[in-house]
């Protein structure tokens, strides 16, 4: 740990700003009837730019299987999250039709980076859970069209299964291959997975449970590791796969409290990959957003540190060029969704 914590130090640009400042970034929600924004996910582009992706939801903040008008919507920033463009709709839908959800992925060997989310038609099929993709190959300029890949990652006869994608990050090893976690309330969690760069998809693993929206980070050893909530627990708990899909370890981590709720993790991509998550800082409410680390693949995990004292709840985590972090989180009680720099000297300066 002190010789990650020295290589950061001398590696990171000394900066005036030692603490994290932040912003809100989804706020103004007068427009939505009664809506809200939610869900944030956060990737940084190959070229360097900051894409902040939320559901846009109209007329009541209820989730997919509830609210019949969900759009995505995107904003970018090309100089570390100091200025954003203005809100763009990547996922709409007519009404009736919902998207929600999202997750992203940065492919390092095409740059392309892939989109993931939830799909629902409340007119024609309420209740009926479809998976979808979609693909940019410009830095979150443009977007392809979707790409249902439900048939390809759900198990089989789960039409009517409760199920989801897991919103906030996708994963990818050394080995270019992409993995992101399936929930189904039914069965448990699965791990799905593209090992040519999107143009298939297919189930890699599970299902592991108790275990609910589920964070996945490919280790530096090929291993996956899960990083699931699970209700009403007051803790995380860590799953890990093998590179050939067995399950190797399965653990409640009591120093990763929780309150039940979805939490986004990282592996930081400096000398030492200390892996870093941040959830909320509580085993009852949804507030105290903190951010941890581990420098030993997730075994044990540092003390950790407050970002947000108040009501707070999903985030989504990632790193910038210069070496620091950049988090996107949910706060006050869903009325907005805040963009937030995590200088990495106070992240890992215990």
């Amino acid at each position: 740990m002190k010789k990650i914590l020295l290589l950061l130090f001398t590696a990171v640009i000394a900066q005036a700003q030692t603490t994290p400042a932040n912003a809100d970034l989804f706020y103004d929600t007068k427009y939505l009837n009664g809506g809200c924004f939610r869900i944030p996910s956060l990737v940084t582009a190959p070229d360097g730019t900051l894409i902040a992706v939320v559901d846009e939801r109209f007329n009541q903040c209820g989730d997919l299987k509830y609210n019949d008008d969900i759009n995505i919507v995107m904003k970018r920033s090309f100089d570390n999250g100091k200025t954003w463009t203005a809100a763009e709709r990547i996922v709409d839908f007519p009404k009736g039709q919902s998207a929600s959800d999202a997750s992203m992925v940065v492919d390092r060997v095409t740059q392309d980076i892939f989109l993931f989310y939830n799909y629902m038609d409340l007119v024609n099929a309420k209740g009926i859970f479809r998976h979808h993709v979609i693909v940019s190959h410009d830095n979150g300029k443009t977007w392809s069209q979707p790409r249902d890949i439900t048939d390809d990652i759900a198990p089989a006869n789960s039409e009517k299964y409760f199920r989801f994608i897991t919103s906030g990050q996708a994963t990818q090893d050394n080995a270019g291959n992409i993995y992101q976690t399936l929930v189904t309330l039914e069965e448990g969690v699965f791990v799905f997975t593209s090992k040519n760069h999107g143009k298939t998809w297919e189930r890699f693993a599970g299902p592991v449970a108790p275990a609910d929206e589920t964070n996945i980070t490919a280790l530096p050893n090929g291993n996956i590791l899960l990083n699931s909530r699970v209700r009403d627990l007051g803790a995380r708990k860590i799953y890990v796969f093998n590179p050939e899909g067995k399950l190797i370890s399965n653990e409640v981590k009591n120093d990763l409290i929780d309150p039940t709720c979805n939490g986004a993790m990282m592996l930081y991509d400096f000398q030492g990959k200390a892996l870093v998550f941040a959830n909320l800082h509580d085993q009852k409410d949804r507030k105290n957003l903190g951010i941890k680390y581990s420098t030993n693949q997730g075994k044990s995990w540092s003390e950790g540190k407050i970002i947000y004292p108040g009501a707070s709840a999903y985030s989504s985590l990632a790193q910038t060029w210069d070496g620091n972090f950049a988090l996107l989180f949910e706060k006050d009680g869903y009325k907005k969704i805040s963009f937030t720099l995590l200088p990495a000297i106070w992240v890992f300066n215990d």
